[in-house]
């Protein structure tokens, strides 16, 4: 009877160890498995995070790229305007002092270039051209051994180029000279469109202060005092009329500014 009860006694023994290990054994494999767990969404989220990283810098870098691009373009942009707006902005001068001067313009893509001669040769009858056109012939005025000898003083030549309402580019050449005054309006084929002398027959109107050239040019804007009025006497009434180019053709626009000018002769 003994036996049979310290049988029994170590059967549920070995029973109790036998669950208490598949207890352990799945706690253990559960502790693992939940471990695995925790490591794999760990390594998910750093991946999910380093991808996150490498998008974000991706689409900075993206960015970045296109704003320099962008800055790029703009700078190439500014550049070019200024290259352009200088030409267009400022007026410039030729002068000759005994020598052949000359200067490369262009106008809408063609180059062409405007020529002042010294003005010293006594045969010599076209002081300025730009490309093969002759722009105008200054006279020469007075008496003595210098005005026979050919020797005339040249005015300094002042050009600009502007844009038409047309959008195109024109060139603009005029002088100031004493009583003399002329105003050339000129396109990309080297034709003159415009022609605004002052002369009379053999008289000169001119500003009541011959030192004020009687071409004013504001940006893209030309003004020119046309005489309307002159006389044999020593007075003159002269407008400031705007000049507005489109399709090589100048139209005249009155501004009802009308000053008092003088009058010269021929001597």
């Amino acid at each position: 009877m003994d036996s049979k009860d310290n049988s029994k006694v170590f059967q549920i023994i070995i029973a109790v160890l036998l669950v208490l290990a598949g207890v352990c054994i799945g706690y253990i494999v559960g502790i693992k498995s939940m471990e695995k767990s925790n490591n794999n969404q760990v390594d998910k989220k750093i991946n999910d995070n380093y991808q996150k990283e490498n998008e974000n810098q991706s689409e900075e870098t993206e960015e970045q790229n296109s704003t320099e691009k962008q800055n790029e373009n703009q700078s190439e942009e500014t550049e070019e305007q200024n290259s352009t707006g200088k030409q267009n902005s400022e007026v410039n001068s030729l002068e000759s002092k005994g020598t052949k001067e000359s200067v490369e313009i262009s106008l809408n893509g063609k180059n062409n270039t405007l020529t002042l001669l010294d003005g010293t040769t006594t045969n010599e009858r076209s002081y300025l051209t730009f490309g093969n056109t002759n722009l105008m012939i200054l006279k020469r005025y007075g008496t003595g051994p210098a005005y026979e000898a050919g020797i005339f003083p040249m005015p300094i030549i002042k050009y600009k180029v502007v844009i038409g309402k047309d959008n195109k580019e024109y060139l603009i050449v005029y002088y100031d000279f004493i009583f003399e005054h002329a105003l050339l309006v000129i396109n990309d084929s080297t034709k003159i469109i415009g022609k605004y002398f002052n002369e009379n027959g053999c008289g000169f109107a001119t500003l009541e202060d011959i030192e004020k050239t009687m071409t004013i040019i504001e940006n893209d804007d030309i003004y020119y005092y046309k005489p309307i009025e002159t006389s044999d006497g020593n007075s003159s009434k002269l407008e400031l009329t705007k000049l507005e180019i489109e399709n090589d053709t100048i139209k005249e626009v009155k501004t009802n500014t009308v000053v008092t000018g003088k009058m010269a002769q021929c001597t």
